[in-house]
């Protein structure tokens, strides 16, 4: 969507929608990067979780003015680009989006904590740590799946409209 953007011209030139284009383009490359290549290391994840998040703001922000300018048909939300409730829009999906990639980043965190004590059996403060509950849980969730399937088969044949899927 971001590279076809930048052949539209209908504002008479290369405009703020165009600039969010690049933008998009630049934050979605920074996050393959430092997914492929861990550029920063272990912050990596967190400049990827950001660039990837990056665009989806990128995107909304003439999402917004778009259906605020045209709708509702015949008498739209604003009538020009610098009405105030554009920008209080605008604004809101900003803290929106902040407070995303702050949970984000807690997440990943927290995640890399618990991956850490899973790996080395001990907690960051040198206790033991819940291996044990991880496992089960993972057996846990295997066991389901497996259920799922067996259910998912056994539904399969004996459905006369079976086109063959899962039938040994």
């Amino acid at each position: 969507m971001a590279g076809t953007a930048l052949g539209i011209y209908n504002q008479g030139g290369f405009g703020i929608a165009h600039n969010l284009a690049v933008l998009t383009l630049v934050a979605l490359a920074g996050g393959v990067v430092m997914e492929k290549t861990r550029l920063f290391g272990s912050f990596s994840k967190y400049c990827q979780a950001l660039g990837y998040s990056s665009t989806l703001l990128f995107h909304m922000i003439p999402a917004i003015t778009d259906f605020l300018r045209r709708l509702p048909v015949g008498d739209p939300f604003i009538d020009t680009l610098e009405d105030p409730l554009l920008r209080q829009f605008h604004l809101a999906f900003l803290a929106i989006f902040v407070v995303g990639v702050i949970a984000q980043v807690r997440w990943l965190r927290k995640s890399h904590h618990s991956l850490d004590q899973a790996v080395t059996g001990r907690s960051r403060r040198g206790g033991a740590s819940a291996v044990a509950p991880l496992q089960g849980r993972c057996a846990e969730a295997l066991s389901h799946c497996q259920r799922s399937i067996g259910w998912l088969t056994s539904q399969t044949q004996k459905s006369p409209h079976s086109a063959g899927f899962f039938v040994s």
